[in-house]
């Protein structure tokens, strides 16, 4: 029986591991995509009814050499999208300076709203599975508590005496879990 829960243990903790994998590249292609991004043919804004050619800033991230191009211009990078207002996202965002800052982002690109929502869905599991993997160590433990042990005594003292390492092996196992 007890080796079977193992056996359950070493299943859970391998789809933890699979899914912490499956995190640590998911970052990975986004810090790849972010460090090598093509600079676009044209990339034209319209600011207040004006067009603004960004171009230029795309090019100076890629080299970063020289004075940088539309210094008022700042790049950000979305961290989370913490909610929508109006139909837009509230996000967390890092400046080019590394602050902290929340926005309102007029038109994300889908592929970073698919992005960030496929990456706190591989959170939510890496957690789930890591309170499961905390919940089934206290049950085999719980277990191994009450696993029998021979001593070589007669049988009626060895029940008697067995039963009661049970009870003080088992108490002690959640005394530490209650902690």
């Amino acid at each position: 029986m007890a080796w079977l829960v193992r056996m359950e243990a070493r299943e859970i903790k391998r789809r933890v591991l699979q899914a912490l994998l499956g995190l640590a590249l998911v970052a990975a292609g986004r810090a790849q995509q972010t460090g090598g991004d093509p600079v676009p043919p044209k990339d034209i804004r319209v600011v207040q009814g004006k067009e603004v050619d960004v171009t230029p800033v795309h090019r100076w991230l890629q080299s970063r050499e020289g004075e940088r191009p539309l210094s008022h211009w700042q790049r950000f990078q979305i961290i989370e999208i913490k909610r929508w207002v109006a139909g837009h996202p509230h996000c967390l965002a890092t400046s080019e300076k590394g602050e902290s800052v929340e926005i309102l982002v007029a038109n994300l690109p889908h592929q970073v709203r698919d992005f960030l929502q496929r990456y706190r869905q591989l959170q939510q599991q890496v957690h789930s599975a890591q309170l499961t993997v905390e919940r089934e160590q206290r049950r085999l433990e719980e277990i191994d508590a009450t696993v029998p042990a021979k001593t070589g005594a007669p049988s009626w003292y060895e029940d008697a005496w067995t039963r009661r390492r049970y009870q003080v092996d088992l108490a002690l196992v959640r005394v530490k879990h209650a902690r």
